[in-house]
């Protein structure tokens, strides 16, 4: 066999008239691009959840295999995961706040439905939250509401993550560092959202117990109103502990 030289091989290379032709079905290939989140002027920062569900969002924090792949490719691993979490949902989350069958459909439609948003209830959201080991803030745009889950932040750690995002899983709101969870709440009751703050149960004399333990007045007041007052004060000195 004859040997070719480097520098034969580079003028036929030089002449090949297929150089100038791409691959037009590789150039619309979906592919994977760092995220990058919109800068706002107050430190804060926005980013998009492709696709659109709870799951999705919290992988998108938590995982950098996740964050790697084309979001068109999301899909199989989101299902792979939802099936995962609702196997360690049977071992880990026992008792009779976590009934096996709404579970199972609970983590499902956190995990895979993007426009069924009536099938992300609370307890998926619990769920998803006790397995994942975090905590988020929901912020409602349209209604104006502001809900947690795990639903009472009263037994929130400032050792776990915690998340903020809006009501249909589409943005995460990514705060500057050494931001204050409690000044952002605050805020937004101050523009008008109405925060779910936990409240106190029990007899009259238990809430007024609590209310005087934690300084709220409980004169000429109703049950409910002053459980829901403690409830709020509790939870505003334990985010101050923070």
């Amino acid at each position: 066999m004859a040997t070719v030289s480097f520098t034969m091989v580079k003028e036929w290379v030089s002449k090949n008239h297929l150089q100038p032709i791409k691959l037009k079905e590789l150039e619309k290939l979906d592919v994977a691009v760092p995220t990058e989140d919109s800068k706002q002027n107050d430190g804060w920062s926005k980013r998009i959840v492709k696709p659109t569900t709870p799951l999705s969002a919290i992988l998108t924090l938590q995982d950098d295999m996740y964050l790697a792949i084309p979001s068109t490719a999301r899909y199989s691993q989101l299902r792979d995961e939802t099936t995962d979490l609702q196997e360690k949902a049977s071992l880990h989350l026992k008792g009779r706040g976590w009934p096996v069958r709404r579970t199972t459909e609970g983590i499902a439609g956190v995990g895979l439905e993007e426009e069924k948003h009536s099938t992300w209830t609370p307890l998926g959201w619990r769920a998803l939250c006790a397995l994942r080991e975090c905590q988020v803030v929901l912020f409602d745009e349209v209604q104006k509401t502001v809900v947690f889950y795990p639903e009472d932040i009263r037994l929130w750690s400032s050792g776990r993550s915690t998340y903020i995002m809006d009501s249909t899983a589409h943005t995460i709101l990514m705060p500057p560092l050494g931001y204050s969870l409690l000044k952002w709440i605050q805020m937004q009751e101050a523009l008008g959202y109405v925060v779910t703050w936990p409240s106190v149960v029990g007899t009259m004399e238990e809430i007024k117990a609590a209310a005087v333990a934690i300084g709220v007045a409980t004169v000429k007041i109703t049950k409910d109103l002053l459980g829901a007052k403690v409830g709020q004060a509790q939870a505003i000195k334990h985010l101050k502990s923070w």
